[in-house]
């Protein structure tokens, strides 16, 4: 078809959407809220995998972790299994400290406890007992006053370093360096406040009270949440140095040759391409549950060109009279049922775009659509209307201008 031919079809297209407003909105309805359910989702989830890969990167290259499970226990026989591991021990660290390659080890526990200030403000809060080397470790940097000293970990001194969400709600505008707060019916010196790191994954990582290791173990098991970070001295050096970890670990554990891992182990690239597995697999389900839309829309949009077609036989009758060759029917109604699809893809991008920014608001998960993933939206609502109109347009197309004429 020329350019020239869809050019002249689409005034007469338009009119037909126009003189039937109603049928033509119902018509573009199915289309829109597939179009705009795809748009949200590939919005949301474009934003989502850079907020997180962005976290990834801040993590570090160069971070083998330890932990006793890589996952939460969901029942049955695995869950069972890894339940009955053996805790992992901060004397592990030591060994580790010795392998060549490996610049530090830093233990980190982790569980929710409630804060309480002088004045009997409280917050619920995520404490982290670690050592000194968290800061670097974490990727994590000091605000106001200063982190942890080796001594203040070993001594088990009652200190702690604040997130910035917990430093304005306990204290505000104040200085939270050397102020007194309680944890877990511990009082505690705040020597310093971490600066601002904003949310992953919905979940704040400014809303912490991290502490000594050895203080933390005072009221809570280290080892049922203990992870040991492993930082290597350099980022390429990380996959060579995993299987000299493990059997590192593997030998303090005593597992023999033959002895499956009671541990997981993993590096960041590890973390980073499961995260994107299952974000891709999340993305084409979600994408199908649009398409079932768009099916439904195109179902639609067929039935209401057939109705078109047979109100508009005369019409037909009298073109093919006149000289219209077949292939230019087919053109026209295959044009109309384009722009109707179209119009409806249109609306569903906007309507998708300004969904995304609701959800986005509301959850603080970043939307992020890119110029491609509009085009195609836009060429996806094409499609849907060009094959929703063929049906409808071979049968106009074939159909006998006297009989035409004389209905």
């Amino acid at each position: 078809m020329s350019n020239r031919a869809v050019f002249q079809y689409i005034p007469t297209a338009l009119g037909a959407v126009v003189a039937n407003r109603m049928r033509s909105f119902l018509t573009m309805l199915g289309v829109a809220v597939g179009i705009a359910a795809m748009t949200s989702v590939t919005s949301l989830l474009q934003g989502f995998r850079g907020q997180v890969n962005d976290e990834f990167e801040s993590m570090g290259t160069s971070t083998i972790y330890i932990q006793r499970s890589s996952g939460p226990s969901m029942g049955g026989g695995a869950g069972r299994m890894r339940e009955g591991r053996p805790e992992l021990e901060v004397s592990y660290s030591k060994a580790l400290e010795q392998v060549d390659g490996v610049a530090a080890v830093t233990p980190v526990a982790r569980t929710f406890a409630t804060v309480k200030t002088a004045d009997g403000v409280e917050m619920s809060i995520q404490l982290i007992g670690t050592s000194q080397g968290w800061l670097d470790a974490g990727h994590r940097s000091v605000d106001s006053g200063r982190f942890m000293t080796e001594f203040e970990v070993t001594a088990g001194q009652d200190v702690c370093v604040i997130g910035a969400v917990v430093s304005q709600r306990l204290f505000g505008e104040e200085a939270a360096p050397g102020k007194r707060i309680e944890v877990q019916g511990v009082g505690l010196t705040v020597i310093g406040t971490l600066s601002d790191q904003g949310q992953v994954l919905g979940e704040s990582q400014d809303n912490v009270v991290i502490i000594p290791y050895t203080v933390f173990q005072k009221w809570e098991n280290l080892g049922r949440s203990l992870e040991l970070m492993v930082e290597i001295e350099s980022p390429s050096m990380v996959d060579s140095m995993v299987p000299l970890v493990e059997s590192v670990v593997r030998r303090l554990r005593g597992l023999g040759i033959n002895d499956d891992n009671n541990f997981d182990i993993m590096t960041s690239s590890q973390l980073q391409e499961g995260f994107s597995s299952v974000s891709k697999w999340l993305f084409i389900g979600l994408l199908g549950l649009s398409g079932l839309s768009l099916l439904i829309g195109s179902v639609g949009i067929a039935n209401i060109m057939l109705v078109s077609v047979a109100q508009r036989t005369r019409e037909i009758g009298l073109r093919m009279a006149l000289g219209a060759e077949k292939h230019q029917i087919m053109h026209q109604f295959i044009t109309e049922s384009a722009v109707l699809s179209m119009v409806g893809g249109f609306a569903g991008i906007a309507a998708g775009a300004v969904l995304a920014g609701l959800i986005s608001a509301a959850t603080g998960i970043p939307s992020g659509m890119e110029p491609w993933a509009f085009a195609v939206a836009f060429t996806v609502s094409l499609l849907v209307g060009v094959a929703a109109g063929v049906f409808p347009a071979a049968r106009a197309a074939s159909m006998e201008p006297v009989k035409a004429l004389s209905r």
